[in-house]
């Protein structure tokens, strides 16, 4: 009796030092066996499974093989029978008093007697109402167990049960904190790098936090921003109805609409989703919003320029027919071209020679999504699917329900994004993050890259499968050099965009000069460089002259002006005109512009030089 105390005590010293379960179980068998002299203490726990095995988890003393050899159990048929099974399956105190007389222990007697073990006492582990397992003690001596000893043994095996108890909960409580943490960090970075707005609103509807893409939206910092109304930030056109929205949301309603403002007197479309922001009694506290700007996306749903049926380069009007003919299927098409090559823009005229041209068209840049956040980008996730998402959210699959979606870059996707991509091609169904029900949609893909997808099946950075599926109709986007002809067109469609853009106070033209030197560069960045030079020179401008910066690394000499280029599907006809311009546009820049001498020069008329220039897209100006 002494002995079982001084074990208890010891137990209770373990415990409350102690740091990890299977640690504290073996140091519990441990002290056992060491104060009290006991031949042999194991610790088992119960698997709830057809063969009901009692797994051994912790043992001290003479053992030397014995649990292995029995196979001990904790069903109701004879190997369960024993101290252990019975106490597991009846929560009580099992006692074999002596291993050579007792009927119900014959299983274990050989094994039993030949290790030593005259008796033994078995203790269940009980957390709560569930007996997890049990504590077993073996003793050299028959009937060593007297009603004291059991009692104090119980006292025990109650202690170690709360301890495992205890333990358990601790581990799973810092588990949960790690992960919590870990989640919020999550959060904290995809907080940062969205490119939503995300912001939160307390009850008076007042800002009290927003991310980098809020102050980027509105050019002022956080600082500014906080405390501050709708009304403050837009005005109150448009602000009743706002705060309409946000009433319901406060009564506890989850809510996504579309709705436009004016921001720096611009109209911007935004697609939102607001819900409730709860404390940790349940009350509503404020709100969350997640808002998105789907201007260009609305602007260019229904919309093409007119000067696309302009360009007059035979690849990009080659290309123009194939769009046509892939836009009247139903199958995924796949963009390939250089950076800046306009894949975007093609994409575009697909959905809009299509039978979806009357559906919504989204676009995104895989690229510039953070890995985290592309599966709820393109699927969306469901209430509490990680930290913040307190509210469902839909994905750009769905948003795109009878229309088209454009994955730009689609060669930046992570392996796993690309299996789950790969499923919804082919069922047309997915299941949201964080959601168990599978949704159907209707929705087209166009996949772009400047990637060789070729090279990146073989890198083992592409899944061959989804290479497959989705180069269905492929077409190749060709590089602005590829298409000088087409410069005159896009040059001016381009400024006259920047000059509404800019707010430009009075309008310009490029002359004939302009467009010979935009003609000579090769544009290794394509159309985005373009763009590019034709910002910069409008913004620099002193309101005399428009003056470009283009660098001369990239201009043609006179020396290489008629350089030919051989390609299978060229014929001499093509070839003759790329000459002919080629030396109209030099000798016009020759002669300054003066069409006489520049019809002398080239031994030609000056009505056939009006020809020629109007035939490559050159405007007179006398």
């Amino acid at each position: 009796t002494t002995r079982a105390l001084k074990a208890l005590s010891a137990c209770n010293r373990a415990l409350i030092h102690a740091n990890e379960e299977s640690l504290f179980l073996n140091d519990v068998c441990t002290l056992i066996v060491d104060i009290t002299g006991y031949r042999m203490a194991w610790i088992g726990f119960a698997f709830e499974d057809d063969a009901k095995i009692v797994q051994p988890v912790a043992v001290a003393g003479f053992e030397e093989g014995y649990l292995e050899s029995v196979k001990i159990t904790w069903d109701n048929l004879e190997t369960g029978k024993g101290p252990t099974g019975t106490a597991i399956r009846t929560q009580e105190c099992a006692v074999n008093r002596n291993s050579a007389l007792n009927p119900d222990y014959h299983p274990w007697r050989f094994e039993a007697l030949k290790r030593g073990y005259a008796s033994s006492i078995a203790l269940p582990l009980v957390a709560g109402d569930m007996t997890f397992g049990a504590l077993t003690i073996y003793s050299s001596d028959p009937d060593a167990f007297d009603a004291e000893e059991v009692e104090l043994l119980l006292q025990l095996s109650g202690d170690v049960g709360y301890g495992i108890d205890t333990l358990r909960m601790r581990a799973e409580k810092e588990k949960s904190d790690r992960a919590l943490c870990e989640s919020e960090q999550r959060f904290r970075a995809v907080f940062e790098v969205a490119q939503d707005l995300i912001f939160l609103k307390d009850q008076s509807l007042r800002f009290t936090l927003v991310n980098p893409a809020v102050e980027k939206q509105f050019e002022l910092p956080a600082s500014k921003i906080i405390g501050l109304t709708h009304e403050d930030l837009f005005g109150w056109e448009g602000s009743a109805y706002v705060r309409d929205v946000d009433a319901r949301v406060l009564a506890g309603e989850s809510v996504e609409d579309e709705y436009t403002v004016n921001v720096r007197e611009v109209p911007i479309t935004f697609l939102e989703t607001k819900i409730p922001l709860r404390d940790n009694e349940g009350g509503i506290a404020g709100i969350l919003a997640i808002s998105r700007d789907v201007t260009e996306r609305r602007r260019t749903a229904f919309s093409m320029p007119d000067f696309i049926e302009e360009y007059s380069s035979d690849a990009m009007k080659r290309t123009l027919a194939k769009a046509r003919i892939a836009a009247q299927k139903g199958s995924t098409v796949l963009l390939l071209g250089e950076s800046g090559a306009g894949k975007d823009f093609l994409a575009r005229y697909v959905h809009n020679n299509s039978n979806r041209a009357g559906g919504p068209f989204f676009s995104i840049n895989c690229a510039a999504v953070p890995p985290e956040l592309s599966e709820s980008e393109l699927f969306g996730h469901e209430r509490g699917a990680f930290t913040g998402a307190h509210g469902r959210k839909r994905g750009l699959f769905e948003l795109a329900e009878g229309g088209t979606l454009l994955l730009n870059e689609i060669g930046e996707l992570s392996l796993a994004l690309q299996a789950k991509l790969l499923s919804f091609l082919d069922t047309r169904k997915f299941t949201r993050v964080g959601g168990e029900k599978e949704i159907l949609v209707n929705a087209r893909l166009i996949a772009a890259t400047n990637r060789d997808l070729e090279q990146e099946v073989a890198a083992g950075r592409f899944r061959n499968d989804l290479f497959y599926r989705i180069n269905v109709i492929s077409i190749v986007v060709p590089p602005l050099r590829e298409r000088l002809k087409d410069i005159p067109v896009l040059a001016r469609e381009i400024l006259s965009e920047l000059q509404r853009e800019l707010q430009v106070p009075f309008a310009w033209d490029l002359d004939v000069g302009i467009i010979d030197r935009l003609k000579r560069y090769h544009w290794p960045g394509n159309i985005r460089e373009l763009r590019n030079v034709l910002e910069r020179a409008l913004i620099l401008s002193d309101g005399s002259r428009l003056v470009l910066d283009i660098p001369s690394t990239g201009i043609a000499s006179s020396d290489c002006l008629c350089e030919v280029r051989f390609s299978p599907d060229r014929s001499l006809h093509d070839v003759t005109d790329e000459v002919t311009e080629l030396l109209c546009l030099e000798a016009m820049r020759f002669c300054r512009g003066n069409k006489k001498l520049t019809a002398q020069m080239l031994g030609i008329s000056r009505d056939s030089l009006y020809r020629y220039l109007k035939r490559f897209g050159v405007e007179s100006d006398d």
